[in-house]
């Protein structure tokens, strides 16, 4: 069910997927990477951790070949988070990755890793959700984040829904919860 979800996702969307353990986050990872790659996308991977990125990536031949021919590159999540304003230089930058996809002329995919130290950061997590809610581009960019279930667990209600309230819908399990697009 998580793997038919992560390579679901499409134009527009952008969804949220709870997963269990390491394994389990780079399978579906892979999945989301490899149905972008399938659709000729521009793909921007937000991580923190450039081996567990780099390791990943030498995993699929496909991967591998979409950046090294720059139709995918990271975004250092961990350098983000370092600046002296992270939302607004995360801002500057996806909008400069969002004018190279333009300029290639494919469609963008963003695949953020959410790991848990994240998670005491929640309205600096919650700006860069509604950043790439809004970010100006046609067709939208198709997103997927990735949370780890026990970071999300040690969060306050309020803080959760804050997070949940900033995607389309959410897989928890085997349970999909979407949102009205009214709020």
């Amino acid at each position: 069910m998580k793997s038919k979800f992560a390579r679901s996702v499409s134009f527009g969307e952008h969804a949220m997927i709870v997963y269990d353990n390491d394994r389990e986050r780079d399978h579906l990872a892979i999945q989301f990477l490899k149905s972008a790659i399938g659709r000729n996308d521009f793909i921007v991977v937000f991580e923190g951790n450039k081996t567990h990125f780099l390791t990943l990536v030498k995993k699929k031949r496909d991967l591998l070949a979409a950046l090294k021919s720059r139709k995918m590159v990271l975004l250092n999540k961990k350098e983000i988070l370092e600046m002296q304003d992270p939302a607004a230089d995360f801002s500057t930058r996806l909008m400069e990755l969002i004018t190279l996809s333009k300029k290639s002329g494919h469609s963008l995919s963003f695949l953020g890793f959410i790991p848990p130290p994240t998670y005491n950061k929640v309205g600096l997590q919650h700006d860069i959700e509604r950043i790439l809610e809004n970010c100006d581009f046609n067709p939208p960019p198709t997103i997927l984040c990735i949370y780890r279930k026990e970071g999300l667990a040690s969060l306050k209600l309020s803080d959760l829904l804050l997070i949940y309230n900033s995607h389309d819908f959410m897989l928890l399990n085997t349970e999909i919860l979407r949102r009205s697009k009214a709020q």
